[in-house]
């Protein structure tokens, strides 16, 4: 997810209590028409960034967030007043009176924005590597059930379920709005290739009937995995916002 199923990103986009809408963004398309749109806190967050191509992706990736955005509560870009939680996860100000809620994820060149309506979500994107190993890291940091699955599987299949297993951790951390300040090993998760629940946390063990973790396949040499407040939800999935991009930047 997004591949070939993804459709033009709409120039209207009405939101849907049971569904999340994945937008696929590109990265490089370049940060000099974007830059206009961001907040004053936004760009100066972008200058910090030492690397030009890490401080060109943040302010493509968070112009496009605005863009979307935009598009759903129809307004300007530059109107969306996007503010950031208390571990940092960025939400709608109060003041638009919206129940959209929101997530993005960067790899690479490529970000992952999910919405949806009403319910708390979270996606991760993550550039698969071969060149990891994979049971060392699972043994340090991920919860003992997770590893031994890990170990079990024929070395071959490690390197995919063990990106599976790091995108659904990081999904439901960004759901919760904990980014990195949870352990990983403080939950478990399960290593399948289908919708699961979390099996079980020491964050909060009603967790294990609040989230649904869903595995999306964003395309060759990425892994991605969306966590989703309550029922599991249909999906829509869209291609990079660049028409929506020509449209609002002159």
């Amino acid at each position: 997810m997004p591949g070939p199923e993804a459709s033009p990103f709409p120039k209207m986009l009405a939101l849907e209590h049971d569904t999340v809408d994945l937008v696929d963004i590109d990265l490089t398309i370049g940060a000099a028409t974007c830059r206009g749109l961001l907040s004053r806190e936004e760009r100066a967050r972008a200058a910090r960034f030492r690397d030009p191509r890490h401080r060109e992706r943040f302010v493509v990736g968070r112009a496009s967030l605005r863009l979307v955005l935009g598009t759903v509560l129809q307004l300007w870009p530059g109107e969306v007043e996007i503010q950031r939680g208390a571990n940092g996860k960025p939400h709608l100000a109060a003041a638009h009176g919206s129940q959209v809620r929101f997530n993005i994820s960067h790899s690479g060149e490529r970000a992952l924005l999910a919405l949806t309506v009403a319910r708390e979500v979270g996606v991760d994107l993550e550039r698969s590597r071969g060149n990891l190993d994979v049971l060392d890291i699972a043994r340090r940091f991920f919860a003992p059930g997770e590893s031994a699955a890990l170990e079990a599987l024929p070395a071959e299949e490690r390197t995919e379920a063990f990106f599976r297993c790091w995108t659904f951790k990081e999904s439901y951390l960004k759901a919760r709005g904990e980014g990195l300040l949870a352990r990983l090993d403080a939950f478990e998760v399960a290593l399948s290739s289908r919708a699961a629940r979390v099996l079980w946390s020491t964050l909060d063990p009603a967790d294990v009937d609040r989230w649904w973790l869903l595995p999306l396949d964003p395309g060759a040499g990425y892994q991605g995995a969306l966590a989703v407040e309550g029922p599991p939800p249909a999906l829509r999935r869209w291609s990079a916002p660049g028409a929506l991009r020509q449209a609002f930047v002159t």
